[in-house]
This record gives C-alpha cells, sequence and structure tokens, in this order.
C-alpha cells in the first residue's frame, strides 16, 4: 500500500509487530493465511530489505522475537523498541499505545508524498525526536543493524514527547569508531564516560548538533558525507528525577583530525562494552547497540 501513497495521500505506516506470525501456534490459524507473514518467507524477506518504503514505516516491536533470528530491526524504518514481552501483550500495552500515539502525530505533521516530491522518510522525522532505535532501560538483546537515512528536517522545536509532565531532554552524539573501541569522554569534574554530543538547539537538526558538539568536546570535524544516523537510545536521563527521560541520537561520522580534550572536556577514553559500568544509562545503551551492529567488542 506504501508503494501507491502518491495516489492514496499516505504518509506513512505505524506498524506494531507481534511475535505470533513466526511462532509455533501459527500452524494452528488459518494455515497459510497468516503463517505467509513468516519472517522466512521469500516475499517478506524481500519487502524487508526495501528500505526506500521501509523509510516511511515506524516499526513498533518487543525487546526480543526468538522467532526472529537476526532481530526485530526493519531496515530502513524508524525502529522503536518498547519493553513488553509475549505474543499479544505488546497489542495492549500502555508503552505501545504511548509510543504510537507519538508515531501517529508524528506522521500526520508530515507533508503527503505526491510523486516527485516523496514524503521525508520516517528516520528523518524521528531523528531528533524520537529516533530511529529506540531502546528502552530495560535489557535487550539479538538487535540487528539498521540501514537509516540521514536526518534533514528534524528539529528540536517540532519534537514530541510521551510524557508532558517531564520532557524529553533531546540530545545529539556523534560514535566514533576506532579498533572497535569507540571514543567516550570524561568532564571536569565528573567520574563517568559518556558520549561526545549535547542538547539540540532550537531550530538545530540532530545532524547539525552532532557535528557542532564534536567540534566543542572533542575538537574535529566531521568529514562531508561521512555523517549518518546510527540509531536513536531513550532512557531515564542521568542525574535527573525518575521519569526524566533523555533521547539521544547517535551518528557515525570520520573525524578531520585526532579527537582531543576541548571545552569542558577533561580525557578522551576508547572504550568497549567492558566500560559499561562506567557509563550512565543512556551510554551503556549506546554500547549495548553499538556491540549488536559489530562495531565495538
Amino acid at each position: 500500500m506504501l508503494t501507491h501513497r502518491e495516489s492514496l495521500g499516505i504518509r506513512g505506516l505505524v506498524a506494531v509487530c507481534t511475535p505470533f506470525a513466526g511462532s509455533r501456534y501459527a500452524k494452528y490459524v488459518l494455515g497459510q493465511t497468516l503463517r505467509a507473514f513468516s519472517p522466512t518467507d521469500d516475499t517478506i524477506v524481500l519487502l524487508g530489505r526495501d528500505s526506500s518504503v521501509n523509510s516511511e514505516i515506524v516499526s513498533i516491536f518487543g525487546p526480543f522475537d526468538p522467532h526472529v533470528p537476526d532481530g526485530s530491526v526493519l531496515v530502513g524504518a524508524t525502529n522503536v523498541q518498547v519493553p513488553v514481552s509475549g505474543h499479544f501483550r505488546i497489542l495492549h500495552a500502555p508503552d505501545t499505545i504511548d509510543a504510537a500515539a507519538d508515531a501517529v502525530g508524528l506522521l500526520a505533521n508530515r507533508p503527503a508524498g505526491h510523486g516527485e516530491d516523496p514524503v521525508a522518510s520516517a528516520d528523518d522525522a524521528f531523528g531528533s525526536d524520537d529516533g530511529t532505535t529506540v531502546i528502552d532501560d530495560s535489557p535487550s538483546s539479538d538487535a540487528a543493524p539498521a540501514s537509516v537515512s540521514t536526518p534533514t528536517e528534524a528539529t528540536a522545536a517540532n519534537a514530541p514527547t510521551l510524557a508532558q509532565d517531564h520532557p524529553d531532554i533531546l540530545v545529539s552524539a556523534v560514535a566514533l569508531v576506532r579498533d572497535r573501541r569507540v571514543l567516550m569522554v570524561r568532564a571536569r569534574g565528573r567520574d563517568v564516560l559518556y558520549m561526545p554530543g549535547g542538547k539540540i538547539d532550537d531550530g538545530e537538526t540532530a545532524m547539525d548538533a552532532a557535528v557542532r558538539e564534536a567540534r566543542e568536546e572533542v575538537a574535529v570535524g566531521l568529514v562531508p558525507g561521512t555523517v549518518h544516523q546510527l540509531f536513536t537510545v531513550v532512557t531515564q536521563a542521568h542525574g535527573e528525577p525518575d521519569g526524566r527521560q533523555v533521547r539521544m541520537v547517535v551518528f557515525s561520522g570520520v573525524p578531520d583530525a585526532e579527537p582531543r580534550p576541548s571545552a569542558e572536556v577533561s580525557e578522551v577514553h576508547w572504550v568497549t562494552t567492558a566500560d559499561a559500568d562506567r557509563c550512565p544509562p543512556a551510554g551503556t545503551e549506546v554500547l549495548k547497540q553499538l556491540a549488536a551492529l559489530d562495531l565495538i567488542d
């Protein structure tokens, strides 16, 4: 249906994914009708790799689907992970409803696609707001790599929030990877390691913020054409009241110089997942996701 959006005025699709279609229970339900949507079906596999179509999809799924060995991340889509397990519980869980409401509101505010003027990708719209891969603070596993378009239109000013009482803190960060390690920094007077990055200013895109923060904190520019959005993590904000979340959009990029401490940064460190205990919650989730993408050890 998304491939014919020009005539239908479709802005995108919000999909809540349940592992039921690939489970042992599916064989009891309407034969091929349901089982045709198994993740091993040739047509489904082919569609799953169509990033041009997937870029208009917000896919909401649980932390782990044992029936999808390569993970539940849909290539090119905005992938929203909620901390809800089970075949049917995810369909009515409050976390799912909140995520779906955010996604619908986001897509509704985008212009409908019209032939020569296609809609911005869902990950563009979610880029500085809610992100490409939303990871809850609960443990997750088996996340697969996501191929994500570079955000161009999202700004801090148009960001939706899940809780009006505690607006999410919107930040961008840059993952500089070398020899299967990622660069983290320590600020003066602080004992934790965090990603080079900071808050997204009003009117600034997530990518612009990442490029700016890289220069301000580790004194490097990012080579044009090498900056790409990897994922977004959402978790409890470090040092904030319970329930206040940080939404961190993480970008990759190639530095144009050797990173060094700058501004309020006192040290730079090349770390792996073994250093997760030195990081605040968002940093820990970033390490998990980078490892899931096989970028770091």
